[in-house]
């Protein structure tokens, strides 16, 4: 929308975006506060001890490139069981691929459409590797 001038069709989205993001917000007072209750920890701790992971994990968007610290904070400084480490990690990462796929491929569909690329078939397969991939 900005690209093609009309920015201001933005603004009336607005009430989407903040639809979201408190929804968002709500998600993660619930996460919060199950570790406060169920897991008998202190949430503003967990956040320190986590933190960095998450920082990687937001600016990276990669699981690869928090994989490793992920493991070692889990086990070293929250005390979680090595085997329930090595389990949960590597299924938690597996069942979020799916939903990324589509994501990655939409959104390169949708770039491609807003720069006036053409995308052959050949094109569309080789975006849907990468975007497994990614």
């Amino acid at each position: 929308m900005l690209l093609s001038g009309e920015g201001s069709a933005l603004l009336s989205s607005i009430g989407v975006v903040v639809l979201i993001c408190v929804c968002f917000l709500i998600i993660i007072l619930l996460y919060l506060l199950s570790i406060a209750f169920i897991e008998k920890e202190n949430p503003i701790e967990y956040v320190k001890t986590i933190g960095s992971i998450l920082l990687i994990a937001i600016t990276t968007a990669s699981s690869s490139a928090t994989f490793a610290p992920h493991t070692m904070i889990a086990s070293t400084k929250q005390d979680i069981r090595d085997y329930l480490v090595n389990f949960s990690i590597p299924v938690g990462a597996l069942f979020c691929k799916p939903f990324l796929v589509p994501f990655l491929f939409l959104t390169s569909l949708f770039m491609g459409n807003i720069y006036a690329v053409p995308i052959s078939m050949a094109d569309a397969i080789s975006m849907i590797l990468l975007c497994i991939i990614l």
